[in-house]
């Protein structure tokens, strides 16, 4: 299409009826209502349409927004550092984005157990009791969630910060692993809930609920020139093997963005939410598929190249006419101020006029 015509398309846009918004202040005011929808749609087919496997992950995703917005987020240590924070819920082993919820801010019901509980509750309710495992970083890992999913049929793995509360004073001691490869493990009660501290570089301190604590892997490590084995507990192995399920996800959803910049923050969610869309509907192809390819692999890039031609199903936008006018070229060359006016008679008369349909 043209560039004016995109730029109509794009002005007239709308995901939701913009004269039904309820005002600032109203009971029932939305800060995401221009996007509601959309996010109905898609959240409620990658709730239902796909099955997770065993493990997933929970992590947070940033949308890269720089202009003035009340939920902008600032993380300093993550590549896309100013944007729209989203918590992302993926299975580990395809990337696939399962739950999704964009933080708006602190809410009144986060004083009683915190923002990590209930992040964690609310992705994981669809699937209770089905004895999945969780992985998680130390924003969301507090013994409380730890227990809670427990109940719910969910095992869990975390890294944990040694400020929450309840957890022990004794395992904060670095004395109490020494040397790289040392490791302590207290279980509480007859739970499945352990304590793990493990001596890498520096402390690492886990709180998982799935993992036998007896089992010890091994964990290769660079020494200068040399690569040394030291033992680490089972937990940390499957940390670090089943975390990535979103990294994965950004990683693909980095590669080929969506969407056009501009100053309207809901069209950023629009274009991840777009996204993240085409993203599972490659990873249900490739799990799916039983099409002959030619290639051994079929890759990402194919996919939307493929997507995008089915979906302009053909079309072609309405070409440029050709020029009408067929002048026969002049046997010498003149330039405007050495050429008589005789000349440029005899020029106009060797021109064929145009017999066709008159311009506009």
């Amino acid at each position: 299409m043209t560039c004016s015509r995109f730029h109509k398309l794009a002005q007239y846009f709308h995901a939701a009826d913009r004269a039904a918004e309820p005002a600032r202040g109203h009971p029932a005011y939305d800060r995401l209502f221009k996007v509601r929808p959309v996010i109905d749609v898609i959240g409620g087919t990658c709730r239902d349409v796909y099955h997770l496997s065993r493990e997933a992950s929970i992590d947070e995703a940033m949308i890269a927004f720089t202009d003035l917005l009340s939920i902008k987020q600032y993380m300093p240590k993550k590549p896309i550092k100013r944007g729209i924070k989203v918590w992302v819920m993926c299975d580990t082993n395809t990337a696939l984005m399962s739950r999704f919820e964009f933080y708006l801010g602190r809410q009144n019901d986060e004083r009683e157990h915190g923002l990590g509980y209930n992040l964690v509750m609310k992705l994981s309710d669809n699937i209770r009791h089905t004895h999945r495992f969780l992985f998680f970083d130390n924003v969301f890992t507090s013994i409380p969630l730890m227990e809670h999913l427990l109940m719910h049929g969910l095992y869990a793995c975390g890294t944990v910060c040694v400020n929450r509360n309840g957890y022990l004073a004794a395992l904060k001691n670095p004395k109490m692993v020494p040397r790289r490869g040392d490791f302590t493990i207290l279980q509480k009660g007859q739970s499945n809930l352990t304590a793990n501290v493990w001596k890498d570089k520096k402390p690492v301190h886990l709180l998982p609920t799935l993992s036998d604590p007896t089992i010890v892997t091994k964990a290769t490590r660079r020494v200068g020139a040399d690569a040394v084995d030291v033992d680490q507990p089972h937990c940390v192995y499957d940390y670090n093997r089943f975390m990535s399920g979103v990294d994965t996800f950004d990683q693909h959803r980095g590669n080929y963005d969506v969407g056009r910049k501009g100053k309207k923050a809901w069209r950023y969610l629009c274009w991840f939410l777009l996204n993240a869309a085409i993203i599972n509907a490659f990873v249900l192809y490739q799990a799916t598929s039983r099409r002959q390819l030619r290639k051994r692999r079929y890759r990402h890039l194919a996919f939307r190249l493929e997507l995008v031609e089915q979906l302009i199903g053909g079309f072609s936008g309405r070409k440029r006419k050709a020029n009408p006018f067929d002048a026969r070229v002049l046997s010498q060359r003149r330039t405007p101020g050495s050429t008589s006016a005789s000349t440029w008679g005899q020029a106009a008369e060797m021109c064929i006029p145009f017999k066709g349909e008159e311009r506009a």
